[in-house]
């Protein structure tokens, strides 16, 4: 371990002086805010959603260290094919920024960008074995923050609902993700067959998409928003890429010194770099070009297009939460500076501009009670995740292209900031960036249809991320601001440090928001074949994925098991077998063993009885002589040996409702140590939870 940087700890200032202190970093008319019960009326009581989406952060690299999340201490953490876990990359395990070989004196707040587009994400994700990110990343990719280093985000997941399995929309960067935000989809490039997986919109001569953004159907039905950004928008307002805005920008930019701008950026850029007067002429010519549109077109430009100096979006905010006039939906777009992304900007840096959108709340908190605020990432640019994305069935409609799926792309950080999400909650339901959408939806009745068949079953709507009933917070103490940001000392690349282990992770649970799904999953040998038979008893469908680490297998098998039914996979084995089957909130089963004329050692499965909490676990013997197992379960603490006589099945139930749910069975075979049988998972009953108790 290297010696902490001491640019780091100065850096930190204020911030790290309050939590030694046992002080909050929200804000503290925000902390009294959190207090108050939430708006009556349940879904109906919500009468703000504002919307954060920031740059370039993947989960494990700001939160694999964070309590009661599938991070570093992730048990189900899927083996490596090469050996060892996907923890170990090439030999790379994840280390803290901190602790890299090369830290010195080097402020860990300014860590540069890494790969991050269609190629290299899929390189990495390697045809859904996701062991290549070293390869295709760099080292750097296993960089990772912990409390110390980012101590108001891992506040807002401590007091508000953070959710471990929100995946970025596709594995790419971040103008197609961003299109999935504002639209629901990232079709093609405008007049080809290229799905629009690049950056491609940013050029000034794009012609622009032609599908609609979800923000013309809320103008459509009356609700109302606004989009938020200074100047410099970092590029990272999507809508002005597409067609409808696009042709509004040009329109007006044709009345600014003769059409000299091709686009917007273009425009603002010179405004930035303009002294007093030019900036001056320039923004008094785009306000006399835009009071030349049509009414909705003029209204579409002020909502969607119109840029405030810099430093201005947090100002913006709150003057319209001191004006009653915060609209129904509002995206927040951050300058460079203030976006997160590792290229340009600094975890402090943002969470600074956080506080100020907090702070505006708290000041006002009639209208905290009646608003959502979604702050999540984009895209993930390159730092490692550990869990892999659910992708859809191999020539899914809409969501393949060049043989590719086009998504889910890694995980990405999401809080859910709420006063119906108060209470430091985790949920483990699948999101993606179309959630937002779906969400929106669901709140305003106003629907889009393109967001893909397999995404609406696939991902959810985020409404159960929030308890609608409307329960209070206890009041929090005083706090300070994250703190200042410290003097830029250069860009650079972490690498791991000579002696290397795995990250801890902080220890115990979290309370966890209850999930729609109940997946099971039989792995069956029978004459030399993997019978695996899933299915699925949630009222949502569940994603399950099976992972064959001795047959062969090219790639795993994915499916989306709808609600009471099932779907079966036949894989072949040679001599032994390596079966594992994943799903969501770290359900997982695995089956592995030696044949002997195509019969395994014994054959395992189980029975959920997610009402009393209940995993009954059956083992039958199929060959001709006894067997000794040894059947442990931690849930329960038990620990047994037994004795199967040949062609008979021996029962055992386990109680998971020791464990709130939580059950994790082994069944191995002293004599035969090939063999070894895994359950684990969490039965639900409809009710909060905690998170998985079962760590590495």
């Amino acid at each position: 371990m290297t010696e902490i940087s001491r640019r780091h700890l100065l850096g930190l200032g204020a911030a790290t002086a309050a939590l030694t202190a046992g002080q909050s970093l929200l804000p503290p008319s925000f902390q009294k805010a959190m207090a108050l019960e939430p708006a009556p009326g349940g879904l109906a009581g919500v009468k703000h959603v504002v919307v954060f989406m920031q740059e370039n952060r993947s989960f494990d690299h700001y939160f694999g260290t964070l309590r009661g999340v599938a991070g570093f201490g992730d048990r189900t953490v899927l083996p490596r094919r090469k050996g060892g876990t996907l923890f170990e990359q090439d030999g790379v395990l994840p280390f803290l920024v901190r602790e890299a070989r090369d830290a010195g004196d080097k402020s860990i707040e300014y860590i540069a960008s890494l790969p991050h587009t269609w190629p290299d994400g899929q390189e990495a994700w390697n045809a859904g074995w996701c062991d290549n990110w070293v390869k295709a990343k760099g080292r750097s990719t296993m960089a990772a923050y912990d409390r110390s280093d980012i101590p108001f985000q891992f506040e807002l997941a401590d007091k508000f609902t953070i959710c471990d399995a929100y995946f970025c929309s596709m594995n790419a960067g971040t103008s197609p993700n961003r299109n999935y935000l504002v639209s629901g989809l990232s079709g093609f490039e405008p007049g080809s067959t290229q799905r629009a997986v690049m950056n491609d919109a940013y050029a000034a001569s794009h012609a622009g998409y032609d599908w609609k953004t979800y923000t013309e159907l809320l103008t459509e039905a009356g609700v109302s928003w606004q989009v938020m950004q200074e100047w410099d928008n970092y590029t990272d307002n999507n809508l002005e890429f597409f067609r409808h805005y696009k042709d509004i920008a040009r329109t007006v930019l044709a009345g600014v010194e003769g059409g000299a701008f091709g686009d917007l950026t273009e425009f603002y850029n010179a405004v930035i770099a303009g002294d007093g007067a030019r900036r001056a002429s320039l923004l008094a010519q785009l306000d006399a070009a835009v009071a030349t549109l049509p009414e909705g077109h003029r209204l579409d430009f002020e909502r969607a297009l119109r840029r405030g100096p810099e430093g201005s979006v947090g100002r913006q905010f709150r003057d319209a939460v001191a004006s009653g006039t915060l609209p129904a939906v509002t995206h927040i777009v951050a300058s460079a500076a203030d976006s997160e992304h590792p290229s340009v900007s600094s975890p402090i840096q943002s969470a600074n501009l956080t506080y100020q959108i907090l702070e505006a709340l708290g000041d006002h908190p009639e209208v905290w009670r009646e608003t959502v605020f979604l702050l999540m990432f984009d895209e993930y640019d390159g730092y490692f995740d550990h869990v892999p994305q659910p992708v859809p069935p191999a020539g899914t409609a809409d969501e393949y292209f060049e043989g590719l799926p086009v998504g889910l792309g890694p995980r990405v950080p999401m809080y859910v900031v709420s006063p119906w999400s108060v209470g430091g909650y985790v949920s483990s339901e699948v999101f993606d960036h179309t959630s937002v959408i779906r969400f929106l939806e669901e709140w305003t009745g106003v629907r889009t249809d393109q967001i893909s068949a397999w995404r609406r079953a696939a991902v959810g709507d985020l409404t159960g991320t929030m308890d609608f009933a409307g329960t209070a917070a206890a009041a929090m103490p005083r706090t300070t601001q994250p703190g200042p940001v410290p003097a830029f000392t250069g860009r650079w690349m972490p690498t791991p440090p000579k002696e290397q282990a795995l990250p801890v992770q902080e220890p115990g649970t979290r309370l966890a928001r209850a999930l729609p799904y109940r997946p099971e999953a039989h792995l069956r040998i029978e004459g030399g074949t993997v019978r695996v038979d899933l299915s699925n008893a949630g009222e949502r469908p569940a994603h399950l994925a099976v992972y064959d680490f001795a047959g062969g297998q090219e790639r795993p098998e994915h499916a989306d098991v709808a609600p009471r039914s099932s779907q079966r996979f036949e894989l072949a084995a040679g001599k032994e077998y390596s079966t594992t089957v994943t799903g969501p909130n770290r359900f997982r089963r695995d089956a592995s063993g030696p044949l002997e004329s195509g019969l395994p050692l014994a054959q395992v499965t189980t029975g959920l009885d997610h009402g009393r909490r209940l995993v009954t676990v059956a083992i039958f013997n199929p060959r001709a002589k006894a067997i000794l197992l040894r059947v442990q379960s931690a849930g329960d603490a038990q620990d047994r040996t037994l004795s199967v006589s040949p062609g008979t099945t021996h029962t055992l139930i386990v109680d998971a409702g020791v464990q709130n749910g939580w059950y994790d069975v082994v069944v191995t075979a002293p004599e035969v140590p090939a063999f070894r049988f895994w359950a684990t998972g969490h039965l639900e009953n409809d009710q909060p939870s905690i998170s998985s108790p079962f760590r590495l």
